[in-house]
């Protein structure tokens, strides 16, 4: 017998190719591709939190992701429940889909199930219907938000927000908060319960601050009917001491808060008199100090007070910046709040805008004098009579001329013949015109 050495092979045998890790991954993606031919959007049909007597409509998608375009049929469900209607648009192209409507229509609150099936040329793929009484998770989301931001409190005060849940349905379901990231702030009453049978449940949520920081809890909702994904909620909060609040109110400019360092903080009951200012200008904040400032005494009674009596001495650099921002800057020092350039045109347009609403209100408020059409005259009624007579006198005669001539009589030597009113083309028949046998006689 031959022994074949490890470098030889047979003529007739057959070299099985080697596959890699990454060649068979990309076999499996071939094959994946391969199986979903159609996608069907959602997969599962459901209808959750339907009403007695009323009917429930959902729409799916059949996507057709093969690369050519495929036919689809529909068996539609068994029970008289569930109906199926669609657009038959015969063959679906590659990247298109197909919508099909199915309507649903209880008559009492209990679970409805059946399918539908798609039939293509490649596989058969069965689409499960579900019907079951649940509170709308739709309802619940719109009811709490992802977000719940209880706003800046003081520390030491409180506010709550309450969510009344309500049950349109005769079933009784439970339902609870289960806390993910806790907080001692917010306080959630109560955690769980059941929300009665057609009838409404009220959930408060408390906020009471303990310290100046942002805090953050997660919750989730969850509620014990058939299908029910958790709703997570965010609660979100800012507490701040009565310190920060006051400093926080009036933000000053740098300008101001240089202006502040160069007058003497004074004693009480004390004259101010400003600083010796150097010959030289200089520039604070696009504002420029003149070399010789006004010598005026200021009373000492607060530091808002002394910046409004010494803002007279500011003069505006014009070559850095505009006039009329310079004016708003200005009217910012005197009242002690720093606006941006942005807020500073913000500001300008609702002038102009409260200006126009003002004419508005003046325009409306004028009183008018309403005299009305001048009266009519008896010569111009008499016109419109004698108009109107002429105009039917005319259509009368129309008719009594189209009358007359309706037919003609023609005289015979016995007796007189009206004109027959015969049609101007008379239909006929032609039996032999497809006539094989008799064509072929012709010729």
């Amino acid at each position: 017998m031959l022994k074949l050495k490890p470098s030889e092979s047979a003529p007739n045998s057959i070299k099985m190719p080697h596959l890699k890790a990454k060649d068979l991954d990309k076999k499996n993606e071939m094959d994946k591709v391969i199986q979903q031919q159609i996608i069907i959007e959602p997969e599962i049909v459901r209808f959750a939190g339907f009403e007695v007597g009323k009917l429930n409509l959902l729409k799916i998608r059949v996507i057709n992701k093969y690369l050519q375009p495929q036919r689809i049929l529909v068996i539609p469900p068994k029970t008289n429940f569930f109906n199926v209607k669609y657009d038959k648009k015969g063959a679906i192209a590659s990247g298109m889909f197909e919508e099909i409507y199915i309507s649903f229509k209880p008559f009492e609150y209990k679970q409805y199930q059946d399918n539908m099936r798609i039939n293509t040329q490649f596989d058969s793929i069965v689409i499960p219907i579900h019907a079951f009484p649940a509170i709308n998770r739709d309802y619940l989301r719109d009811l709490f938000p992802r977000y719940l931001d209880f706003g800046t409190l003081e520390l030491g005060e409180q506010f709550s927000q309450r969510f009344p849940i309500q049950n349109k349905v005769p079933l009784n379901f439970d339902f609870e908060f289960i806390i993910i990231k806790d907080n001692m702030d917010f306080r959630i009453t109560p955690l769980r319960g059941t929300i009665p049978d057609k009838g409404v449940t009220e959930i408060e949520i408390l906020y009471r601050p303990s310290i100046n920081v942002t805090v953050y809890m997660e919750v989730e909702l969850i509620v014990g009917s058939v299908d029910f994904e958790p709703l997570p909620i965010k609660l979100m909060g800012t507490g701040r001491s009565q310190n920060d609040k006051n400093l926080s109110r009036i933000r000053r400019p740098a300008s101001v808060r240089k202006l502040h360092s160069i007058i003497q903080q004074p004693k009480q009951n004390q004259k101010l008199i400003p600083k010796d200012l150097q010959s030289s200008q200089e520039n604070i904040d696009e504002y420029s100090i003149p070399e010789q400032s006004p010598q005026v005494i200021y009373e000492a009674t607060g530091g808002n007070d002394q910046v409004e009596q010494f803002y007279p001495i500011i003069k505006p650099t014009t070559k850095r910046i505009r006039p009329q921002i310079i004016e708003n800057e200005v009217l910012e020092i005197k009242q002690g709040v720093s606006l941006q350039g942005r807020q500073v045109k913000e500001k300008q347009y609702l002038d102009h805008f409260n200006q126009i609403a003002n004419l508005d209100k003046e325009k409306e408020n004028k009183l008018k004098q309403c005299i009305g059409d001048s009266p009519i005259q008896k010569e111009t009624i008499s016109e419109i009579m004698s108009q109107r007579e002429q105009f039917n006198q005319q259509m009368l005669n129309q008719i009594y001329q189209s009358g007359i001539t309706r037919y003609q009589l023609q005289l015979n030597i016995d007796n007189a013949v009206a004109d027959q009113i015969l049609p101007k083309y008379e239909c006929q028949w032609d039996f032999e015109k497809n006539d094989v046998i008799k064509i072929k006689k012709i010729f």
